[in-house]
């Protein structure tokens, strides 16, 4: 079985997430937009809801949240928030490994969309056709689990 670590960064407010003066380049890995009551005073927020989670790979993360944005995807967050969105983007490591592929980032994404059932996501919602996988989730990882793993799974694609 394959561990991969996603050491999650944020929460970052919308208006951060834009302001490409400050964006980070990073080009692989995950993110999720959340629904959170933001307290601006104490620079604080509570996570009341996962709303969408995405992948980003050979794309700095800001283009690839930029182009989502702007599309249906866009919308659907602007419509179905109660709240204030918010982002966490997630850099994925992989033991025994000096870069991160493709299918790995996809499969990181599958399973937490699959284990986490965000309501902006159609796909990988009910099953995981990816490999055996474990995620470790690092760093500012709230609302997520410390783990997810296939083994919790009651169905993996061969």
């Amino acid at each position: 079985m394959e561990i991969a670590y996603v050491t999650w960064h944020g929460w970052f407010p919308l208006r951060a997430v834009f302001d490409r003066s400050h964006a980070r380049t990073w080009d692989i890995g995950v993110y999720m937009w959340l629904d959170s009551r933001v307290d601006t005073y104490r620079r604080t927020a509570v996570h009341e809801e996962i709303l969408y989670i995405g992948m980003c790979y050979s794309q700095a993360f800001t283009d690839r949240i930029w182009q989502e944005w702007n599309d249906e995807i866009g919308e659907w967050l602007k419509k179905n928030k109660r709240f204030q969105l918010t982002l966490k983007l997630g850099t994925i490591q992989v033991v025994g490994r000096e870069r991160t592929s493709w299918r790995t980032v996809k499969d990181v994404e599958s399973l937490l969309i699959v284990t986490q059932d965000p309501p902006g996501n159609r796909a990988s919602t009910k099953t995981y056709a990816g490999r055996e996988l474990a995620i470790v989730n690092l760093g500012k990882r709230e609302p997520l689990p410390d783990e997810v793993s296939t083994l919790e799974l009651d169905w993996v694609a061969p």
